[in-house]
């Protein structure tokens, strides 16, 4: 077990056993040894784990993604060249930046990949999120 999933489990059980004056003192330290670290600042953990629009999204649907029919590829966009699947991180002009299932990445012209119909809105907050952090931690 993890030191990450010891914490995650240490947590739980103060819930369960209801010791919630401890459990505020140590999340307390916890939030403040978190905001000590550049690039996990308080509000950017809150945005990627806990953001109100992401839960509502997840309990409204089993699946992560929305389908639509739109020509225009777009960040978060599934991809396929008739031999692989990717998803869409970014775009250049008439080239697309696609990460496939497999892990590798590439930038293709775009007109040699058909969207799928399927949108990983979470691709685009998480790019987003890096981007905003590199900007205030520059």
């Amino acid at each position: 077990m993890t030191n990450t999933e010891k914490l995650i489990a240490h947590i739980k059980e103060r819930i369960k056993r209801r010791e919630l004056a401890k459990l505020e003192w140590e999340l307390d330290t916890i939030s403040k040894l978190l905001n000590a670290l550049p690039c996990y600042e308080e509000d950017k953990i809150y945005e990627i784990f806990c953001a109100e629009e992401e839960l509502v999204e997840a309990e409204e649907a089993e699946v992560s993604y929305k389908t639509y029919d739109v020509k225009e590829i777009s960040v978060g966009d599934e991809l396929t060249d008739g031999e692989f699947v990717g998803v869409c991180v970014g775009t250049e002009g008439n080239e697309v930046n696609v990460v496939l299932r497999d892990g590798s990445t590439g930038q293709w012209d775009a007109e040699d990949w058909n969207r799928t119909g399927r949108n990983f809105p979470a691709v685009e907050k998480i790019l987003n999120t890096m981007n905003n952090a590199e900007v205030e931690n520059a």
